[in-house]
């Protein structure tokens, strides 16, 4: 008599969506402009969109990614099965300059999960750290080929508000200017 038994082995989570976003902001007049400088987009079927806008830029070049299996199970192994906060910055009440992009990942897992982390980079775990210069480098290669606009993941706008209050610039004051002639003694 044979015994056999079956384990049912259950299906690992996985990346659904993926968006890096690196981002600064523009002070125009009054207001400020969300400005998307680098944008990385990976969905389910492993296909990557990406797009960069350099410093002396208006537009942004959009391309596409091929080779994405290495990239995919390198966000799924930094992601899957991970806690990590919802911002990694400078450290409450400190005062610091940085002078760099500030950016935001955005995930979604195929359980739903659903996952936005805000960050300055050198604030951030080993882990994360890894992730992040892994994927900013492919901004830096020639790993890729040019590709027509397309539109961003509808996620990037919401996330953009939502966005918290230490990662924009401080709100801006409007100065009054007051002509003096040369006669004047004020």
């Amino acid at each position: 008599m044979v015994l056999t038994s079956c384990i049912k082995k259950e299906k690992q989570d996985g990346i659904k969506e993926f968006v890096f976003v690196g981002y600064g902001w523009v002070c125009l007049d009054d207001s400020l402009i969300f400005d998307i400088r680098q944008y990385f987009e990976l969905d389910s079927c492993k296909q990557i969109k990406a797009a960069r806008k350099k410093y002396d830029e208006k537009s942004m070049t959009y391309f596409k990614i091929s080779n994405s299996d290495a990239l995919f199970n390198n966000i799924n192994k930094a992601l899957i099965g991970k806690e990590y906060l919802n911002e990694y910055s400078w450290p409450k009440g400190k005062v610091c300059i940085y002078d760099g992009l500030t950016f935001f990942v955005y995930y979604k897992t195929e359980s739903n999960k659903v996952k936005v982390i805000n960050y300055i980079p050198c604030y951030l775990p080993n882990s994360l750290d890894s992730l992040h210069k892994l994927i900013y480098n492919y901004f830096r290669s020639d790993n890729y080929e040019l590709n027509n606009k397309f539109e961003l993941h509808s996620i990037v706008k919401t996330i953009e508000k939502q966005i918290p209050l230490e990662f924009r610039p401080p709100p801006l004051e409007k100065q009054k200017v007051k002509f003096t002639g040369p006669n004047d003694s004020n």
